[in-house]
């Protein structure tokens, strides 16, 4: 009787102990699953709002980009103004008093003075 009873009391410490082992077993399992889920979340929403912050700097740099191309045009423009024939003619007779010649006179060259 001595003998069943120890077996008896051995067998109900196993049970007692295979409860909680079962019930940590499956503790941490739900556990890791809620971490998985939490960091594929986390993941996700950085993701998202990267690409709305890298979307709003696109926009932004593609505005910027048109306001130089403008500048840019402007400037192309002025510079062609600035060496155009018809204004170099005004600047001449109107700053430096520079006037239209009235006749044109050519000098005749040999063909050993042609280059």
């Amino acid at each position: 009787m001595v003998n069943r009873g120890i077996e008896r009391h051995g067998r109900v410490r196993s049970r007692a102990l295979a409860r909680p082992i079962a019930l940590s077993v499956g503790l941490v399992a739900f556990l890791a699953a809620v971490a998985v889920v939490t960091t594929l979340t986390v993941v996700y929403v950085r993701q998202g709002t990267m690409i709305r912050d890298l979307t709003a700097q696109q926009a932004s740099a593609e505005a910027r980009l048109t306001e130089i191309e403008e500048i840019n045009r402007q400037l192309v423009f002025e510079i062609e103004q600035a060496f155009s024939l018809s204004r170099l003619s005004r600047i001449a007779r109107d700053r430096l008093g520079m006037e239209e010649p009235e006749t044109v006179h050519y000098v005749p060259l040999s063909e050993t003075q042609l280059p």
